[in-house]
């Protein structure tokens, strides 16, 4: 899939666009309208383990995003990750704790070739962790009890993406989140 655009939109906030299609690639008639990313992460002393889904939806999915339907959903791309501690990134001062993604394999697939095939899908190179950015917190979330998930795909810029909930509310291993999609990216 190679979206001309991929614009981000924080769950009924304005939309943010920036072109990525040398990232995701340019695409056909079934390209799908959006693209999610959720996961599951497991705390450990030596960083960071679990698996995140990248989501394709149909265009329609716009008046339900956020809502758990599954209706318009075309399409999931699962991967298995490992992320050792680092330095938070320079451009994230909301963020406490940092991995650099070290290891990163496709376990499942069930897309039609071209979809989800852009680099970028499989880019990141960070996952940063702090406070929650207010306007990424997905609807019916505990946010008062989480922390912000951001994303680094060059190891400069950071994005917030939505926030990381689990069963305590102080970051220290061992300990498990649930990754929690904040934005939608459209794909043109």
């Amino acid at each position: 899939m190679m979206p001309n655009r991929m614009e981000r939109s924080s769950y009924g906030r304005l939309f943010a666009g920036w072109a990525l299609c040398f990232l995701f690639g340019c695409g056909g008639a079934k390209t799908p309208g959006w693209a999610v990313l959720d996961g599951e992460i497991v705390v450990a002393e030596d960083g960071i383990a679990g698996d995140h889904t990248w989501s394709f939806y149909k265009d329609a999915w716009e008046k339900t995003q956020g809502s758990g339907d599954t209706k318009y959903l075309i399409c999931s791309i699962d991967f298995s990750f490992f992320g050792a501690p680092v330095d938070v990134l320079e451009e994230c001062d909301e963020c406490s704790e940092a991995y650099r993604i070290e290891e990163l394999s496709e376990i499942s697939n069930d897309c039609e070739p071209g979809v989800g095939e852009g680099a970028g899908y499989s880019a990141m190179t960070h996952y940063l962790f702090g406070a929650v950015d207010p306007d990424v917190v997905p609807p019916d979330s505990a946010a008062e009890t989480g922390f912000g998930w951001y994303v680094s795909w060059d190891g400069e810029r950071v994005e917030s993406v939505g926030i990381a909930t689990g069963d305590r509310s102080t970051w220290a291993a061992p300990a498990s989140f649930d990754l929690e999609a904040g934005v939608g990216w459209v794909l043109e």
